[in-house]
């Protein structure tokens, strides 16, 4: 049994509980110029540092960035793809769970730009400074990295596989509770 999590929106939740089908979704491929087709996972239960949109407040010029986002009071945001965490159990040897490092296997270049691109989570044109500092700072252990906690699975998986879902509060903390408890108030 190996727990490992997945990320989402509550806009995301509805159609997963729905279906009782976690699908996998398109993701960079190893060349980064065409899309395999993977649910991303990792081993990491927090999710900061993933490069996932957070909620937070975005200008008009990051909100291109976006295919979706959201507005209040004239204020654009992202949409928080932090809000709901899946804790999921793959089996143990499951042949379509593969790591990132041996997806990008011979492509570790197109794995540490992500890992590097994951600390600007609101898609904004990264300068060379920023990228040689961030990258400076995963070195000297300033920022952990975690792409060494990325996970992908080659196919869909069940909800039968998701063994707790939790709510993100305010506070950062997931409020948990059963796949059923939270399927029940979704549909």
């Amino acid at each position: 049994m190996t727990i490992l999590y997945h990320f989402t929106c509550v806009e995301n939740a509805y159609p997963i509980f729905k279906s009782k089908i976690l699908r996998k979704g398109a993701i960079a491929n190893a060349t980064g110029l065409e899309y395999d087709k993977a649910v991303c996972l990792t081993a990491d239960p927090n999710p900061d540092g993933h490069g996932l949109p957070d909620g937070r407040e975005i200008t008009e010029e990051q909100s291109k960035n976006f295919v979706y986002r959201r507005e209040r009071n004239g204020r654009l945001y992202t949409v928080n793809h932090t809000a709901i965490r899946l804790s999921v159990d793959i089996p143990s040897g499951d042949p379509k769970l593969v790591s990132a490092a041996e997806h990008y296997a011979g492509q570790l270049k197109v794995l540490q730009a992500l890992e590097i691109a994951a600390f600007f989570p609101v898609g904004e044109k990264i300068s060379n400074d920023d990228l040689a500092r961030t990258q400076r700072a995963l070195k000297a252990g300033e920022l952990l990295g975690k792409a060494a906690t990325w996970w992908l699975y080659y196919g869909d998986i069940p909800l039968s596989n998701v063994v707790a879902v939790g709510i993100k509060e305010s506070s950062g903390h997931y409020l948990m509770g059963s796949p059923e408890s939270f399927a029940s108030q979704m549909i």
